[in-house]
């Protein structure tokens, strides 16, 4: 079946890390989440899902992959990027949130 795969690379490595997700291409992506069910195939649906779970533990290590993603193209991933960026409450998230917000109002 189907889930046996996931089953075995969970038992074999854990739970995935979205951080982990985040850094890969669309069609190893695709790969890795081959087993779930998402909308479309639409990589950023995984993706999307992947910034909430790092916004929810997210550290300091993480403020350049969630830059990244704050700016990205695809309004649905910035959004995400900028809520996970929020998250830190860190002072040196705070001006890079800042930026970013006013170039999205500018869009």
């Amino acid at each position: 079946p189907p889930g046996d795969a996931a089953i075995e690379e969970h038992e074999n490595h854990g739970s995935p890390d979205p951080r982990r997700f985040l850094e890969m291409t669309d069609s190893e992506l695709e790969d890795a989440t081959s087993h779930w069910f998402v909308p479309g195939r639409q990589m950023r649906f995984v993706r999307r899902n992947a910034l909430v779970a790092v916004g929810n533990t997210a550290t300091a290590d993480d403020i350049h992959l969630l830059a990244a993603y704050a700016s990205h193209p695809d309004e649905l991933l910035a959004e995400h990027g900028i809520w996970a960026l929020r998250q830190l409450e860190i002072p040196v998230a705070r001006p890079i949130v800042e930026s970013l917000e006013r170039q999205g109002s500018q869009r």
